[in-house]
């Protein structure tokens, strides 16, 4: 009897659990068809006898609706951030759709909608001044192409308006200095002076017209770049030249000036490269005054390209502050300096199709960068 009994109470407690299990299995299909088609909005009654399950079902909705929010609260951000920049952007699915573009990219392509490769105009020839970097991402098992174009035109126009200001700026501190005291000095002269006056005033006028005649020839010569003849240099047998009209300097006593690196030809005007070799290590020597283990040393490194020349010195570090204005005209930290060398070298570089770079501070390191024969 007491058998029975048992079995009975077993088969209740079964059914009971299993009615349960149906119905909080309801609930969790439920919970994970809404979650599946995007509705957090669902809510489970607590109530008992399931109310802690329910309670954490409730609560594994509210952590699915904060992450999804989150999400779409950095979708805005990261569109914000499209739309501000000024480089282009677009991405390009495995199907060659175009699943995300901002406007610079559309102004700069020259479209009003993106939405396939096909529309895209072919950069190098309708948009020479653009630029294209290309980077992949993986997403969900799907490979994304990301395109980010630069209009280097844009960047030029703004780098020689600032150019152009700095320009202006200078010239006009440097003619107004010098006109100055001829002004202030010419006054005097009107008025009733003694002759040995007289002559101390007109020397000075004199000196300071030459000071501001010398300052105009800087400034032509900056102006006038002459055009480059270019042929193959051997660079070796070239710089072990450089080393010996340095040794030639009068700055040069005590300083070591080696040379060494790869056997290669460079593209170049011989005549120019002269020049700018010259005014590195004049400015290299002169760095040096008062250094004990004084040193200049050239190295020469080729690749399949370029040939690229380092100049370095163990003189005194390059400030930060001074390294952003280095390559300016008339700049200058020496008083017998008159400011074009750096410049008028990094633009005899240019008209070569090489680059003049300060690469280090401390070494002190200037690279020349000239294309290879």
């Amino acid at each position: 009897m007491g058998f029975w009994i048992a079995i009975g109470v077993l088969t209740v407690v079964l059914v009971i659990i299993g009615r349960r299990y149906r119905r909080l299995r309801r609930r969790v299909d439920f919970l994970l068809d809404a979650l599946t088609n995007g509705d957090t909005s669902l809510h489970i009654p607590e109530k008992a006898p399931d109310r802690k399950a329910a309670r954490q079902l409730n609560q594994l909705t509210e952590i699915v609706q904060s992450e999804r929010q989150q999400v779409k609260e950095r979708e805005v951000y990261y569109e914000a951030i499209l739309r501000s920049v000024g480089t282009g952007i677009y991405v390009v699915n495995s199907q060659g759709h175009i699943v995300t573009s901002n406007s610079s990219a559309r102004q700069l392509l020259g479209r009003e909608v993106l939405t396939h490769v096909s529309q895209l105009p072919d950069i190098a020839s309708t948009c020479p001044s653009v630029t294209v970097n290309q980077s992949s991402v993986m997403i969900g098992g799907t490979e994304f192409q990301i395109y980010a174009l630069h209009d280097i035109h844009r960047e030029l126009e703004a780098r020689e308006a600032r150019s152009w200001t700095e320009m202006a700026r200078i010239l006009s501190h440097e003619l107004l200095n010098g006109l100055a005291p001829i002004i202030s000095i010419t006054d005097t002269l009107q008025g009733p002076i003694e002759p040995a006056e007289m002559k101390e005033g007109l020397e000075a006028v004199n000196l300071t017209a030459q000071g501001l005649q010398r300052f105009v020839n800087s400034f032509r010569q900056l102006l006038n770049t002459p055009r480059p003849v270019v042929e193959k240099i051997e660079m070796q047998p070239f710089m072990g030249r450089m080393v010996l009209m340095a040794h030639h300097q009068p700055d040069s006593e005590g300083v070591v000036i080696g040379m060494k690196g790869d056997d290669c030809q460079a593209l170049a005007d011989s005549n120019l490269l002269t020049q700018v070799c010259v005014n590195l290590l004049t400015n290299a020597l002169q760095a040096l005054k008062g250094v004990k283990g004084a040193k200049v040393e050239i190295k020469v490194m080729a690749d399949p390209s370029t040939v690229k020349v380092d100049f370095t010195n163990n003189g005194p570090a390059i400030p930060e502050s001074m390294a952003l204005k280095i390559f300016l005209p008339f700049f200058t930290t020496r008083e017998e300096g008159n400011g074009i060398g750096l410049s008028l070298s990094r633009q005899l570089m240019t008209a070569m199709r090489g680059s003049l770079t300060l690469l280090s501070h401390q070494p002190v390191r200037f690279r020349l960068t000239l294309p290879r024969a």
